[in-house]
């Protein structure tokens, strides 16, 4: 809708009616706590608010789209957010039944959705073995992509907040063993003098595991991590 500016393109190029995009927009308005485009005469233009959430909204699908449609043409346009979910869960568990628990769901839930995920790609996302469930390179990397895009999402909800003079969400900092005890608490006490209630997580660990993940959108993993709120 940023892009095109009016509900028929939107609506053509997402491949549903026009009435089902007003029904996604206004439920997204009502989520993201106040109005995301005007409506005139001339077009739909996006409001600040809408802009904001756009920017974030568009580098997520850069970062999945390619990996999604390395797979199937189709799967842009046709997976969902709990599919992705799924793929994930069991890419890291390598086992349905750990990665249903993770998620909270039933085990035949997760397996359905990774299941219908490889019938629109044509082909298996996982190698079974005797030991567990192997992902494949294209699984790995739709996973990878799903995560980072994920964690654009969720960023956005802070973007959001801080338009409206709130503080959402949580920053993590990952530190090395010597920065966390001489520069990052003076840091850190700065900060908290400026921004008193935003929440932080401390992680740190070796440089070659904070490096991965991060590259992964994982921002709790590290040796050791603690919250400070």
């Amino acid at each position: 809708m940023c892009e095109l500016g009016s509900l028929t393109l939107a609506s053509e190029r997402a491949h549903v009616s026009q009435p089902a995009v007003t029904q996604a927009l206004g439920k997204l308005e009502r989520q993201a706590g106040g109005t995301l485009f005007d409506r005139t005469r001339q077009g739909v233009f996006p409001t600040e608010r809408g802009r904001v959430l756009g920017a974030r909204v568009a580098r997520a699908f850069r970062r999945l789209d390619p990996a999604l449609a390395d797979l199937s043409t189709r799967l842009p346009t046709t997976a969902s957010a709990a599919q992705l979910s799924a793929l994930i869960a069991v890419a890291d568990a390598e086992n349905f039944t750990l990665a249903a628990r993770s998620l909270g769901l039933a085990q035949p839930t997760v397996h359905r959705a990774v299941t219908q995920l490889e019938s629109e790609a044509g082909r298996a996302l996982f190698e079974r073995r005797p030991h567990g469930l192997v992902p494949t390179r294209p699984a790995l990397a739709l996973a990878q992509a799903a995560r980072l895009a994920f964690s654009e999402l969720e960023q956005a909800e802070a973007d959001l907040a801080e338009l409206d003079g709130r503080e959402e969400g949580r920053i993590t900092v990952g530190a090395l063993p010597l920065a966390r005890s001489v520069l990052l608490p003076a840091a850190l006490s700065r900060f908290r003098a400026q921004r008193p209630r935003q929440k932080l997580r401390v992680v740190d660990g070796l440089y070659s595991e904070l490096l991965t993940a991060l590259r992964r959108g994982d921002k709790g993993r590290g040796r050791r991590n603690s919250s400070i709120t």
